[in-house]
């Protein structure tokens, strides 16, 4: 499954998406999954007043860590945040996570 996260755009390749507009509705996919997708592309601002897709790389961290989810070996990510404050906080995180678990 390969999930885009961002409140308004569309994805532009033509890889089979998902789309999910809020952090909520992805955090809770994902638990429910009980594993991570095998691609996330992340936006970081998702509109006003409401968790970001710095706070979805939280949950997902969270959720590994304390073993409540499973770690997909093939899991990758792209971050397509106008917002390079937030795009760099999403990657280094990941990253770091990925490195932590590698």
């Amino acid at each position: 499954m390969n999930i885009y996260l961002d409140d308004e755009r569309v994805p532009k390749t033509d890889k089979d998406w998902v789309i999910i507009r809020d952090a909520e509705s992805l955090i809770n996919l994902i638990i429910s999954l009980g594993t991570l997708p095998d691609h996330i592309s992340f936006d970081h601002d998702l509109g006003e007043n409401v968790k970001t897709g710095y706070d979805v790389v939280k949950a997902i961290e969270y959720h590994i860590l304390y073993e409540l989810i499973n770690w997909n070996p093939k899991f990758t990510f792209t971050v397509h945040s106008a917002n390079p404050v937030g795009a760099k906080n999403i990657q280094t995180r990941l990253d770091n996570l990925i490195r932590h678990i590698s």
